[in-house]
């Protein structure tokens, strides 16, 4: 492991070996997410003195990365009382921590989901049944449904309404999987 691992128990609390070298083992899964980690900072917290049943711990990390712009994770044991056990909260703050190493290493990558863009048209057709289509210049007439509405009910919606549109594909044809009433005749 080559980053510096600091370790502090909250006052009160006993330190223990055993939870030391598990936030070791546990560091060192954090740098195969990410190889040029330069330190991590460890709080524990938890009952002092006599344990009780329905104490809980909690654990804090601060992960010191070479951009500066370090991860904060941990969770608070709020009525979560699998972290009566220690190393149940500290394998809770170390997935935490994983899990946003990985989302920051995705959205640096360019890897983040993108919505396709909107696209206006206007409602040309209703059924009873509770779906309709959808005119888009320059293309095909686009299938919808009642539950694709987010703003306005489907009775009350009229051919002839402006909308703007998100679109997917089902059987190979398009569909309109949102659909956003702008303007209505």
């Amino acid at each position: 492991m080559t980053m510096q691992v600091d370790i502090a128990f909250d006052s009160g609390l006993e330190p223990s070996e055993f939870l030391r070298r598990r936030i070791e083992a546990e560091a060192h899964k954090l740098e195969r997410v990410h190889a040029r980690l330069l330190g991590l900072r460890v709080v524990v917290s938890g009952p002092s003195g006599r344990r009780r049943h329905g104490d809980l711990y909690s654990v804090h990390l601060r992960v010191l990365t070479p951009r500066g712009d370090d991860i904060i994770a941990g969770r608070n044991p709020d009525a979560d009382h699998a972290h009566e056990d220690p190393y149940v909260a500290v394998r809770d703050a170390f997935m935490a921590a994983r899990r946003k190493l990985r989302e920051r290493r995705l959205k640096r990558d360019g890897q983040v989901k993108t919505h396709a863009p909107a696209t206006a048209g206007r409602v040309v057709s209703l059924n009873p049944d509770g779906f309709g289509f959808i005119e888009i210049d320059g293309g095909p007439e686009v299938y919808f449904h009642r539950n694709a509405l987010t703003n306005e009910s489907f009775d009350r919606l009229k051919a002839g309404a402006v909308v703007k549109i998100l679109m997917s594909e089902t059987d190979g044809r398009p569909q309109a999987s949102t659909v956003h009433v702008l303007a209505t005749p």
